[in-house]
C-alpha cells in the first residue's frame, strides 16, 4: 500500500496551488491528479478507508510521494482529529506549510467565498458570526502548528511564506525539495511565470449557479475527471451571475484583526524563523 511521505498542509489562500504545480514538476516527486484530497479532514472521505486513500498514489514509483490539502490546517480550539488520523495512518510524513500576512489571507478567503457565491454577506457581519470563525483561525499559523507539534518534531515541519515563493521561487522550492528528500533542481521559467488559482472578479451566482457549484464541490471536485470538463461546469455556473463590488477591511476591522493575530504571528517568527517584516501585525 503506497502512502504519502510528505504533505502540504496549507494554509488556504496561500499559493498552495502554485506550490502543488511546482512540486509536481520534479521528476522524483509524485502528487495525485486531485489537489485537496481532504482525506483526514472530511469524514465522508475518511470513512472510505485507507485503501481508497492509497489508490490515489498507486501509480507512484518515485522517492517523494505527497498530497496537498489546506483543510489540514484549519483547526479551531484544540481539535486534534486530523493530526491523530494522519499520525495513525501514515506516521510522521514531512510537512510543508506556506503562509502569508494573516489579514491578506483572510480577505482573500472571503473573496474566494464571494467568487464561489457561497457567502455574500458584508465582511463585518461575517467577522462577528461563528460560521466564519474557522476561517479566521486559519491565519493563526502558530496555533495550527502547535497541534502538530504534539506529534511531529520541529525538523519535520518546513514553514515558508508566499512572499518568499514569489520573489525567489527556485531558492524556496529547493528548500522544499531538500526537506522532502529529493535533489534540488531549477524549475522552468515558463512554469514559474504561470499564475494559477487567481480570479479578477467576484460575482453573486444565480440560485441555479450556486446549486451547480455545490454539485461540483460534492460530486466532481474529488473525482478523476478531465480538468476542461470541471472548468466548463464552473463557466456555466457564472451564467446569470451579478458582479460584486470591491472589498477591504476598514480601520476598526484592521485593528481588531491585528490584535487577534499579532502574538501568534510573533511566535511563528520566533519558533520557525519566518520573516514577517511586511505583515500588518508589525504596523503601529
Amino acid at each position: 500500500m503506497k502512502l504519502p511521505n510528505f504533505i502540504l498542509i496549507g494554509a488556504a489562500r496561500c499559493a498552495t496551488t502554485s506550490m502543488h504545480k511546482y512540486l509536481g514538476a520534479h521528476p522524483d516527486v509524485f502528487l495525485p491528479e486531485i489537489k485537496e484530497l481532504n482525506f483526514f479532514s472530511n469524514d465522508r472521505y475518511y470513512n472510505k478507508g485507507l485503501e481508497w486513500y492509497s489508490s490515489h498514489f498507486s501509480k507512484a514509483d518515485v522517492r517523494a510521494i505527497g498530497e496537498a490539502s489546506t483543510s489540514y490546517s484549519r483547526a479551531i480550539g484544540q481539535s486534534m482529529k486530523v493530526i491523530d488520523r494522519m499520525h495513525k495512518d501514515v506516521g510522521t510524513p514531512k510537512l510543508v506549510y506556506i503562509v502569508r500576512d494573516p489579514l491578506d489571507r483572510l480577505l482573500s478567503h472571503y473573496l474566494h467565498y464571494q467568487h464561489r457565491g457561497q457567502r455574500v454577506n458584508p465582511i463585518d457581519a461575517l467577522l462577528s458570526r461563528p460560521i466564519f470563525e474557522d476561517t479566521r483561525w486559519q491565519g493563526r499559523y502558530h496555533h495550527q502548528l502547535s497541534l502538530y507539534r504534539r506529534v511531529y518534531a520541529i525538523d519535520d515541519i518546513l514553514v515558508i511564506t508566499t512572499r518568499e515563493l514569489k520573489l525567489e521561487p527556485n531558492a524556496v522550492m529547493n528548500r522544499v525539495f531538500r526537506h522532502i528528500g529529493v535533489s534540488t533542481i531549477d524549475l522552468p521559467a515558463e512554469l514559474l511565470e504561470t499564475v494559477v488559482n487567481s480570479s479578477s472578479k467576484s460575482t453573486q451566482k444565480s440560485p441555479a449557479g450556486q446549486r451547480l457549484l455545490e454539485f461540483h464541490a460534492r460530486h466532481l471536485e474529488q473525482r478523476r475527471i478531465p480538468y476542461p470538463f470541471k472548468k466548463a461546469v464552473k463557466y456555466v455556473a457564472e451564467i446569470g451571475a451579478k458582479p460584486l463590488g470591491s472589498f477591504s477591511f476598514n480601520e476598526t476591522q484592521i485593528a481588531t484583526l491585528t490584535d487577534f493575530y499579532r502574538q501568534d504571528s510573533l511566535a511563528l517568527a520566533r519558533d520557525y524563523g519566518v520573516n514577517i517584516d511586511d505583515w500588518k501585525v508589525n504596523s503601529d
